[in-house]
């Protein structure tokens, strides 16, 4: 068990090693902005799962700047209801009021006929039952 888990962080530290890298416009060859996107997209949700929201949504932003996708929506729109949480913790009800904003109108975005639009319903709803005073 003990074991898994150790492998498990290491794979994790490999990957973000190689999205980071990814993430990066290259300086010798041809810029690909949808793979950085997808780097960027992979490490915000690695910040989520780490708690360390700020980051996530800072890599999510500059993912749906390079590419404004359904996939890069839902991250940034579950980096904002993380960051949302921080900011309202910290008494900041109209950032977090912002953030959640963003967050509904991005996960919104996302068409019926994907994927994603299922998991973009659930955060919708986990939205509604969120207050900001």
């Amino acid at each position: 068990q003990q074991s898994d888990a150790g492998d498990r962080l290491r794979k994790l530290q490999a990957a973000e090693y190689y999205w980071q890298m990814a993430a990066e416009p290259p300086r010798e060859a041809c810029d690909n902005p949808p793979a950085r996107a997808l780097a960027l997209g992979y490490l915000a949700s690695l910040r989520i799962e780490q708690g360390r929201p700020e980051e996530a949504y800072r890599f999510a932003a500059e993912a749906l700047a390079l590419c404004d996708e359904p996939p890069t929506r839902l991250v940034r729109a579950r980096a904002a209801v993380k960051q949302a949480a921080v900011v309202r913790a910290n008494g900041e009800d109209a950032a977090a009021r912002a953030l959640l904003d963003q967050a509904r109108e991005d996960a919104s975005s996302i068409p019926p006929q994907t994927d994603l639009y299922a998991p973009a319903q659930d955060l919708l709803h986990s939205i509604r039952g969120q207050t900001t005073n």
